[in-house]
């Protein structure tokens, strides 16, 4: 069966709002997302996924129903429309919902950079491997990175309304993390760093993998205090 762009998903849903006569919202998402991480200057993990759902919002004499879907076929859109419609219809409401009227949504051009998209395979896995290789440069005592990668996302949000209510906007964005273990005689112990930005020079992956393993030094050598009245000064990540 032929799959809808959400686009053509949302006139579908627009027209069937119109020969029913019925008040409704569409909420359209679509997503691509790519990750990776390395253990011991191996990949370990590599996943992309390209994901769509969409929300339908139906009014029935203020009465709200709400239903979802994954499946972008004609008859999976018209069947989460009635499925709405029957929800609204089984909800006795506390508070009359209406939709808001005829209104251009934003575009909101700052949220999405195409660099992102410019960025190949290879410079993200080589971003994803720096991170490992920063960790356990610093010190012998850092003896692994058991948990880090590089992720980055490209998300498509479109929304219309019976009401005149129509939009979207692009966002994207990448971020990266290190859990860096360190150990000392018996004593083992791990911090966590991430950073977010737009594009993978923006992260300095190494950096990460770096300011992690520090971290986790730092506990080494850590005793609990006894119970009192202490003051504390936070680091800016903390604070």
């Amino acid at each position: 069966m032929e799959i809808l762009s959400t686009e053509q998903a949302s006139a579908l849903l627009s027209d069937t709002s119109k020969q029913k006569k019925q008040s409704c919202e569409v909420l359209a998402t679509e997503g691509k997302k790519f990750s990776a991480s390395f253990q011991l200057k191996k990949l370990e993990q590599f996943n992309f996924s390209h994901t769509k759902q969409l929300g339908v919002r139906v009014i029935d004499e203020g009465r709200e129903g709400i239903a979802y879907t994954e499946n972008f076929t004609k008859d999976s859109l018209l069947d989460t429309f009635e499925k709405a419609t029957l929800n609204a219809k089984a909800i006795r409401p506390e508070v009359i919902t209406e939709l808001a009227k005829s209104t251009k949504a934003p575009g909101m051009p700052e949220l999405f950079d195409a660099r992102l998209t410019e960025i190949s395979v290879e410079e993200k896995l080589a971003a994803a491997q720096s991170i490992e290789i920063g960790a356990t440069q610093v010190d012998p005592r850092i003896k692994s990175c058991p948990y880090n990668g590089y992720a980055d996302n490209d998300t498509t949000v479109h929304i219309w309304s019976s009401e005149g209510v129509a939009g979207s906007y692009r966002a994207n964005g990448c971020y990266a993390y290190s859990y860096a273990l360190a150990q000392q005689g018996d004593e083992t112990t791990m911090a966590p760093y991430v950073r977010m930005g737009k594009v993978p020079s923006d992260l300095k992956t190494s950096d990460i993998g770096k300011i992690s393993a520090e971290y986790a030094l730092k506990r080494l050598g850590a005793i609990q205090p006894k119970s009192g009245s202490y003051p504390i000064v936070l680091s800016d990540k903390a604070a």
